[in-house]
């Protein structure tokens, strides 16, 4: 069973109500759903069809970087267990996005050990997936758990884990012909004082708000209750805080094409 979706992504962080960040991303995304036993394997495939920050430099790299990810092979058990089914496959991969990292933006030293730090990465594929928010958006529909939990990262504050509690909603109603799937869910730092410690180091005297964290998580999915399969659009929206006065959202559309 093959679906394709149209992936648009935004984001912003705001700063004592002015908008200091924005970042949007469209993307084209063919899954691929296979059933094995007690398992699935879910294929996707990506390709990049529009990214606000394209022409800078960083970004660029960065992007280049994220195309390792671009074909990957998940299995996905009933309980929610995830790990890649093709991982030779992404580190073979690598080597010929490298090439071409070096090509573009040159082979100084720097950029050699960017390069041998982003290897070393690669032998954590498992952790990366499964903390990266978009991806937990497609695959966490596959888990038929009323309540689960997962880590991952801060996005305001670098270096931190914070564990994000998902309720499951499968009875959340009927909308025009549409079952209708809510996930929807609070998180916690892992290490709370660790977080206030860098907030009130760094951020504090630029916003003068004490350290309030907070995080909610909403995705609402739409399935055609006739054709039945993988959902055919979903909006996950997220919200994160460190302070009233520094905050971030996030916006992720899967779109049926």
């Amino acid at each position: 069973m093959e679906q394709r979706y149209k992936v648009d992504t935004r984001s912003s962080i705001e700063l004592k109500g002015i908008n200091i960040y924005q970042d949007s991303k469209s993307q084209e995304w063919s899954v691929v759903l296979e059933k094995k036993e007690d398992s699935y394997i879910v294929v996707i495939v990506r390709s990049t069809l529009y990214n606000s920050d394209a022409e800078k430099n960083l970004k660029s790299l960065l992007n280049m970087v994220e195309d390792v990810y671009a074909h990957i092979a998940r299995r996905v058990s009933r309980n929610g267990e995830m790990i890649v089914d093709n991982r030779t496959e992404i580190i073979n991969h690598w080597e010929t996005i490298q090439e071409n990292i070096m090509a573009t933006f040159g082979c100084d030293d720097e950029m050699k050990t960017f390069c041998e730090n982003v290897r070393e990465g690669l032998d954590n594929i498992d952790r990366y997936v499964k903390r990266n928010m978009i991806f937990f958006v497609l695959l966490s529909t596959f888990s038929r758990r009323e309540e689960f939990e997962f880590l991952t990262d801060s996005f305001l504050s670098v270096g931190d884990s914070i564990k994000v509690n998902i309720k499951r909603n499968e009875s959340a109603g009927e909308s025009a012909g549409k079952d209708i799937l809510i996930h929807e869910g609070r998180a916690v730092p892992v290490d709370l004082r660790q977080m206030r410690g860098k907030y009130d180091d760094k951020v504090f005297q630029y916003i003068g708000s004490p350290f309030v964290y907070d995080f909610s998580f909403i995705s609402r999915y739409e399935y055609d209750n006739q054709k039945g399969g993988m959902f055919d659009n979903a909006v996950c929206n997220i919200y994160e805080q460190m302070s009233d006065g520094y905050s971030f959202k996030n916006r992720i559309e899967f779109i049926s094409l």
